[in-house]
């Protein structure tokens, strides 16, 4: 036995394995909301609560022979949030976390809908207050194109030019069953 040895020290971080989540249910109170004011979701479902693993290795003790190793979680979850009755008027600034982000962002060259209804395309743009400049259809082309309809739309702009080197592009679409995703690209 070799007092000189290194050894290995391990500290783990409390990670979550059960955890309960309120969400809404029929005949819960759904806040209306007049003027502007910051307010927190409902949730209406969540599902896919995954924990991800981070694992951090230091070198320590007298000439690192001893190693010092860290373990912390993260966690992701999908999630579907009722904010308010009624129609929303727009959007002023979100939070994430302690970040204060403004809405719509002036950083933010263009936004790819999904093609799926012009009507819809433009209420939301409106009631977002997003100029009609910063949002591109092409709907009238080639009709609902569905699970392509992003992509052909984002393949276009490009090419037309409505974007380039170092622009931030936002791409949002939506499916059957209140499915839906979104994404930043900087090009």
């Amino acid at each position: 036995m070799s007092f000189f040895r290194g050894r290995t020290t391990t500290t783990r971080a409390n990670k979550i394995s059960e955890f309960t989540v309120n969400t809404a249910e029929y005949g819960a109170v759904v806040p209306e909301i007049i003027g502007t004011v910051r307010t927190a979701g409902n949730v209406i479902y969540y599902d896919d609560f995954t924990a991800h693993e981070h694992q951090e290795t230091h070198k320590a003790g007298k000439g690192g022979k001893s190693k010092q190793v860290s373990i912390t979680y993260t966690y992701t979850v999908a999630v579907i949030l009722g904010l308010c009755e009624g129609p929303i008027a727009g959007i002023g600034k979100v939070w994430i976390g302690k970040n204060v982000h403004n809405y719509p962002a002036d950083d933010i060259q263009l936004i790819i809908p999904h093609q799926a209804n012009l009507r819809i395309i433009n209420a939301v743009a409106q009631r977002l207050s997003i100029p009609e400049e910063k949002v591109f259809v092409n709907i009238e082309k080639y009709g609902n194109t569905s699970a392509a309809a992003v992509a052909i739309a984002f393949d276009e702009a490009r090419r037309s030019g409505r974007f380039g080197k170092g622009d931030n592009v936002v791409l949002v679409t939506f499916g059957a069953g209140l499915t839906w995703s979104a994404a930043v690209i900087r090009w």
